[in-house]
């Protein structure tokens, strides 16, 4: 399932994508929850967001490329995936929903390269912005790992996603976990990563280097500091999600004097008439 706004050449752009319902592997409640609170999230603070949920390999190529066009010339253009992810060789893969991952040869062919996707949308937005929410325990991944064993490459696969290197300036990359970590997908609605990113989107006036320090405290908080979220920045640009809130000024009624002359006459002047009058 995938979902488009109608309004072209924005300059807040998004895709989010969750992938719950997994057909060769574990479920993953939450992911669609998570998607479902950072499109409200990132709608609230003016993104077009595109949502995909729930789509297999071929079809979140087709939803990518799609975005990839939204993106030109967008001043900002954010990515968030919550779901499963696996790194093979030091490099990190987004596992769509029919991925089996039985051998090392499919691997490529089910699954979606991070780096290709930042790439691309460095290409054509100013500011890239990329949110993982896909460090979390997956089967898969030791089903590939059983596939190699007896061979030379049998430690190629590891728990959790890769470190990664940054190369283009005003890119933003985030990940729920430490690299090498699992991510909890969380007791409640959201993931802890989730839920502290979405409600501190919300927070007006808050630039972001500052909103991700935030966003880690409040992770390390609610796993007891059994999760931490790794962040990689080579932002030059300052950005704001959700900018302050303008407070109007207090209105001042301008004093008049009073007409001394008028006020005081009548049947029942007010008593400072009489002091005015001495």
């Amino acid at each position: 399932m995938v979902v488009f706004a109608a309004t072209a050449h924005a300059k807040r752009v998004a895709l989010v994508v969750g992938i719950t319902d997994y057909t060769h592997s574990r479920k993953l409640p939450n992911a669609r929850n998570d998607a479902a609170s950072m499109t409200q999230a990132l709608q609230a603070s003016g993104f077009d967001v595109v949502q995909s949920l729930d789509q297999d390999q071929a079809d979140l190529y087709d939803t990518l490329d799609r975005f990839y066009a939204k993106a030109s010339a967008a001043e900002t253009a954010v990515f968030f995936f919550a779901g499963h992810g696996i790194q093979f060789d030091g490099v990190n893969y987004l596992v769509p929903k029919s991925a089996e991952l039985r051998s090392i040869s499919r691997l490529k062919q089910e699954t979606v390269a991070l780096q290709d996707i930042i790439s691309e949308i460095e290409k054509r937005a100013g500011i890239t912005l990329v949110f993982l929410d896909a460090c979390r325990d997956n089967p898969l991944a030791e089903e590939l790992q059983r596939s190699l064993k007896g061979t030379t490459r049998s430690a190629a696969v590891s728990r959790g996603l890769a470190p990664m290197e940054i190369r283009n300036p005003d890119t933003l990359l985030v990940f729920a976990a430490a690299p090498g970590k699992t991510a909890s997908d969380g007791a409640g609605a959201n993931s802890p990563f989730t839920a502290a990113l979405v409600q501190n989107i919300a927070e007006p006036g808050v630039e972001i280097e500052q909103m991700m320090k935030r966003v880690a405290r409040d992770v390390r908080t609610a796993t007891g500091g059994t999760q931490a979220p790794e962040r990689l920045s080579k932002l030059t640009t300052e950005f704001i999600f959700t900018p302050a809130r303008s407070t109007p000024a207090p209105t001042v009624e301008p004093v008049r004097p009073a007409n001394i002359n008028t006020a005081c006459k009548g049947p029942n002047p007010p008593i400072s008439c009489l002091w005015t009058n001495r």
